[in-house]
This record gives C-alpha cells, sequence and structure tokens, in this order.
C-alpha cells in the first residue's frame, strides 16, 4: 500500500510556541517550564554522580539513618580510604571515630580521633562498650583476608560495642574478593542478625559486578533480646 507523505496543498503555518493553548495551561507555562527546568537539574545530578551503587547506599541511606538520630550516638569506621573520608561531614551532630592499621591512611581518619593498628592488636586504645554503632566496609577481602585475623577483629568489635549496638559489615561477595565465608568466622555467634529498619532486611546485596552486600548485626542487650532501640537503656 502506498502512504502520500506529500504535503497537503495550502496547509496552514505552524503555530507559534505556546499558541493555540487552553487559557489555563498557557497562564502556567512558567511553571511547567520550572518543574521541567528542577527535572533536568536532578537527572543532571544524578548522570554526575561517580559513586558506585553501594557507596550511595551507604552514604545516602545507612549513614544517613544515623545521622537522623535525635540521641548523640558514638561511631566507629574500621577501615579508612579515600572514599570515606566524607562520612564525618555526613554525620554532624554525633561521634566518629576511625582506625586503620596503615599509618598513610590516617589523612582520610577522622579529626576527632583517629587509631592506628589492627583490630585485635589495639590493647586499650578502644573503651569497652563505648560505641553505639560500628561500620566495617570494605576491610574484608581488603587486607582483612584470613579467618583468625578476622575473628579477632569481630571480637574486639564485640568488646568496644555496648549492649545493642549494631555492627555493619559491607564486603564484596564475589570471587577474589571472598577470601572465606562470613558465616565461617566464630566470633559472629556472638552477635544477632537484625532487620535494618529503613530497607527491612539483615542482608542487602547490591547489584552490580561488585556484588557488594550489607550484614547488619547486634550485639545482644544484657536485659532482652528484642529490644529495637540502637542501644540498651
Amino acid at each position: 500500500m502506498h502512504l502520500d507523505t506529500s504535503p497537503s496543498p495550502l496547509a496552514p503555518p505552524e503555530p507559534m510556541p505556546g499558541a493555540g493553548l487552553e487559557p489555563a495551561f498557557a497562564a502556567d507555562l512558567p511553571g511547567a517550564l520550572r518543574s521541567g527546568a528542577s527535572l533536568l537539574r536532578r537527572c543532571t545530578a544524578v548522570l554526575l554522580d561517580r559513586r558506585s551503587a553501594d557507596r550511595r547506599l551507604l552514604e545516602d541511606v545507612i549513614l544517613a539513618h544515623y545521622a537522623r538520630s535525635d540521641a548523640p550516638l558514638s561511631l566507629l569506621s574500621v577501615g579508612t580510604h579515600l572514599q570515606s573520608r566524607g562520612y564525618e561531614a555526613l554525620l554532624p551532630r554525633h561521634r566518629y571515630v576511625t582506625v586503620d592499621r596503615d599509618p598513610a591512611m590516617a589523612c582520610y581518619g577522622s579529626s576527632q580521633r583517629h587509631v592506628v593498628g589492627a583490630l585485635g592488636e589495639l590493647g586499650d586504645a578502644l573503651e569497652p562498650q563505648s560505641f553505639d554503632v560500628v561500620l566495617m566496609n570494605g576491610v574484608i577481602g581488603w587486607g582483612l583476608d584470613d579467618v583468625d585475623s578476622a575473628d579477632r577483629a569481630l571480637r574486639e568489635l564485640f568488646r568496644v560495642l555496648r549492649p545493642g549496638g549494631e555492627l555493619i559489615v559491607g564486603w564484596n561477595d564475589r570471587p577474589g574478593r571472598r577470601p572465606f565465608a562470613l558465616e565461617a568466622l566464630p566470633a559472629l555467634r556472638l552477635f544477632h542478625r537484625t532487620l535494618f529498619r529503613p530497607l527491612r532486611a539483615a542482608t542487602v546485596c547490591v547489584p552490580g559486578w561488585r556484588r557488594h552486600r550489607y550484614d547488619f548485626f547486634r550485639k545482644p542487650c544484657a536485659d532482652t533480646e528484642t529490644r529495637p532501640s540502637v542501644h540498651c537503656a
């Protein structure tokens, strides 16, 4: 079948932009343009955000959850690097302490307090039951590569967490970056898996080639096993 695509004779000229619009829509044209500009800015921000998906989840959801806490919290971050240097600014109302065994990483540590040393070998550098939240992200498979060292590290984190305190372990669940199964660590039995309320999950796997995942644990309270607060009263 032949379609005639030639213009019809004496076709009327194309209307000028905005001409012939219903009065209500024409009156709201500036608002529509502003909305379009706002959408464009948001899309541009997403395109320019070079953070990986797992880091966006960590910063925009996990750390943001603790940042909103009305009660002042003490947080310990294990392992410092270029990408973690902004974490302190995300938690302006809370105590933020970092620890890393590499002295060269101290420049990315907390301005409040940074400890140089390996977990399990710090002695009294970290006070017992002094933290509400501990973040250990990107350490397993990136220096913490054997069961014995990782087990000592977890026991140290158990010691410094307050009863009811929360532990977040972030790691890449893929060959080459998974030196052992997380469940192989005996010290993990000291903790209870817990639901991270904003995500309603105890384990979150981030899509992508990194196969990064976050596992959430809680140090049992001395008086109850079900208290939902960050730490026990």
